[in-house]
């Protein structure tokens, strides 16, 4: 599912179709072998993906999150959906770097609805899940309630800049 989504995100955002074939193939067609003592044994197929490392690695997170930005850009316009107040003027929904993603919206729970159904519509698209284990969530000047009944529902950890 995620290599379709990266040869479709690929092709929308006008790559070569040589480089995305290449690319394709790349990421489809690995072969790994052992070496034990030195001596290399034998070939075998990769299942899925590029190996750890990888310095394709970096290229395809930023196609992904492409994706995941284009589905931010749509959900700023869901009624429900609201700015934190910060980022309105700058219409700052999230921040992606290295392997991190920060999400910023109004501390209510019709815009965390919002942008949790935009992170499901990822999800369902590209197989990729968020980390619930390494996930928080921070509410600063939001009544405790609302911010603790998201964490229940959601399954997020509250976390503190303190």
């Amino acid at each position: 599912m995620v290599l379709n989504i990266l040869e479709g995100m690929l092709n929308a955002l006008k790559f070569p179709p040589h480089f995305t074939n290449l690319l394709m193939e790349c990421v489809t067609s690995p072969h790994y072998s052992l070496s034990l003592n030195g001596e290399s044994f034998g070939y075998f197929k990769g299942k899925m993906g590029l190996r750890q490392g990888d310095p394709l690695s970096p290229l395809l997170f930023s196609i992904c999150m492409e994706y995941l930005t284009r589905i931010f850009n749509r959900m700023k316009d869901i009624d429900g959906f609201k700015h934190h107040p910060l980022c309105k003027k700058m219409n700052l929904t999230h921040l992606c770097f290295a392997d991190d993603l920060l999400v910023f919206f109004r501390g209510d729970w019709e815009s965390m609805v919002v942008t949790i159904r935009a992170f499901n519509t990822f999800s369902a698209a590209s197989g990729l899940r968020m980390n619930k284990q390494k996930s928080n969530v921070y509410g600063n000047g939001m009544p405790r309630e609302i911010l603790e009944q998201f964490s229940l529902v959601f399954g997020l950890k509250i976390g503190s800049l303190l």
